[in-house]
């Protein structure tokens, strides 16, 4: 039990030590869209991917919003 505490204490701690108040952080360093590798793409019925640069047109590309391998293709 003792243990427990100790565990949820320090993460507590982390938690309000490493606050993020703006954005995205990795390491207590801040991400801005120029340290980001993201392709966006807008579908016709409104819906955004993210893809990792470089998505390739009629191949393979990973969907991070989705979680999923998909086909680009241009239209």
């Amino acid at each position: 039990m003792k243990m427990l505490a100790l565990v949820i204490i320090s993460m507590f701690t982390t938690l309000i030590l490493s606050n993020c108040s703006q954005g995205w952080s990795v390491g207590n360093l801040a991400l801005t869209p120029e340290d980001t590798s993201f392709m966006v793409v807008i579908d016709q019925d409104s819906a955004i991917h993210h893809y990792q640069n470089p998505a390739y047109l009629g191949k393979d590309s990973w969907c991070v919003d989705h979680n999923q391998w998909e086909i680009v293709r241009k239209k």
